[in-house]
This record gives structure tokens, sequence and C-alpha cells, in this order.
């Protein structure tokens, strides 16, 4: 079973389909490391082609890859030397809901992970650059399949189909 680091370009191959990700971190929130995950049509790509990208589609999130290594197969298809261009954002966000039982409304916790050793929460609402934060949250491979499938972008709500 591969043990996959920073800086890899995985192709997983499920069930008929291709995806493809590049491993941004160690093991972090909860079991699942964060990526960037490429959009695509679950057809087979070079690694070439991928990393050519200047501006490659996709999104950052945290995924635990175990169910992907049980019932696929997963390849390490590359080692990056630079991984700066896949990291969309340096923040996550969580829903944090706020009032009494009668009148509750809901914000977000703005979390810095520029240091993953010491993630601080840094505001409690979306402004500017916070918008488009990565879930601060980890997802099962199967759940991170349907985000590619829909082409979910930072900004959205990973829980609802927004397209």
């Amino acid at each position: 079973m591969i043990h996959q680091r920073p800086n890899d370009l995985l192709e997983i191959y499920l069930e008929g389909q291709y995806y493809y990700l590049v491993v941004m971190t160690k093991i972090v929130l909860f079991g699942g490391n964060i990526v960037f995950g490429f959009h695509s049509d679950g057809e087979q790509k070079s690694p070439k082609f991928l990393l050519s990208q200047a501006h490659p589609n996709g999104f950052n999130c945290c995924v635990d890859l175990l169910y992907a290594k049980k019932h696929g197969e997963v390849k390490r298809v590359a080692s990056i030397t630079s991984i700066e261009k896949y990291w969309l954002t340096k923040f996550a966000k969580s829903p944090i809901y706020f009032g009494s039982n009668l009148e509750r409304t809901w914000g977000w916790k703005i979390y810095s992970i520029k240091d993953l050793k010491n993630i601080k929460k840094i505001r409690i609402f979306l402004f500017g650059e916070h918008k488009q934060a990565m879930d601060y949250s980890c997802c099962g491979f199967l759940f991170y399949i349907q985000l590619v499938e829909r082409k979910y972008l930072l900004g959205q709500s990973m829980f609802l189909n927004e397209n």
C-alpha cells in the first residue's frame, strides 16, 4: 500500500474512473491529508499535462485516502518540486451558531492554516480572502469524488450543490 507524501501527484483508479490530486501535507485534520483535487472527467491524464497547467482547475480540501487505498489503485505518478500554485487558500472555515434557541443565526469561524502545527482561530465572519477558505473538516474519498464530479470550488459549500 502506498504511503503518500507531501508533493506527490497521485493517480487513483476506482470503479472505472481516474482521479488526480496533489498531496499538500502530511496527515493532519482527523486523519486526512490536505490536497489539491483536480477537476476531471474520469479519463486518464498524463502527469505532464496535469502539471503543465498554469492555473489548474480544482480545490483544496482535507481527504482521508484509506477507502481509495483499500478499494482502488493508488499510484504516485510524479513528485513535484514546488506545490505553491496548488495552495489556493491558507485559511479554513467551520460553521458557528450564535444567539438563543429562538433567534439562532450562524456564521463562520476562520482559522489560519499557514502553520499546520499551530492552527489559530483568527476571526468569526467571512471577509475578502476568507470567503475562499477550505472547509475545516476531513472528508472520505467517496465524498471527495462527489466534489470532483460537481466541479466544487472554494467559496462554495461542500455540503450543498451550488452549481
